[in-house]
């Protein structure tokens, strides 16, 4: 429960400075372990992690025309892993859950 109370909190703190953070603000890691692990929970965080879920999802790794499991969750979890201030257990349960997804859920 803790867990999902930090996570609104740091949710409303991302969306209230959005405008602040400069262009490039829906592609930040920690806004993506926030709002994914939100969505674990089942408390999504709306139009306000579209653009960090985008980001997210875009990391996909090709072999032979298939998106390529292994080094997709790699990947995506090296760019998780560029928030500094998240627990790695969270982000590495965020990876283990939406890894290998091709979709955002």
């Amino acid at each position: 429960m803790l867990l999902i109370r930090s996570g609104f909190a740091a949710l409303i703190l991302i969306t209230a400075t959005g405008g602040q953070a400069g262009a490039n603000s829906s592609t930040d890691a920690c806004g993506a372990v926030i709002c994914l692990a939100g969505e674990m929970n089942g408390h999504g965080g709306g139009a306000a992690c579209s653009g960090y879920i985008a980001k997210y999802f875009s990391i996909i790794d090709w072999h032979h025309g298939h998106m390529d499991l292994g080094p997709t969750s790699r990947d995506r979890m090296i760019f998780l892993n560029q928030c500094t201030m998240e627990d790695p257990a969270i982000k590495q349960a965020v990876n283990d859950k939406y890894g290998t997804q091709a979709d955002a859920p």
